[in-house]
């Protein structure tokens, strides 16, 4: 999986933890990164925080490529 793949792929799991409320019209980041991969199925991490840094998301999703 790299970015710009134009596989697709489906979440199957997304875990959320809200610590701070992301509200609209304020700018926030996002990060992400990859957690672990095996065969069709890959495990990635998501963040979002203020630009100030301070966490308001976390969340793991894992993302199952489709049989072909």
């Amino acid at each position: 999986m790299s970015a710009g793949s134009a596989t697709s792929r489906h979440t199957v799991v997304l875990t959320t933890r809200r610590i701070e409320p992301v509200r609209a019209g304020e700018k926030h980041l996002m990060w992400s990164w990859p957690i672990a991969a095996s065969g069709c199925k890959h495990t990635v991490g998501v963040a979002i925080p203020t630009p100030k840094g301070d966490l308001c998301v976390l969340s793991e999703a894992l993302w199952v490529e489709p049989r072909r």
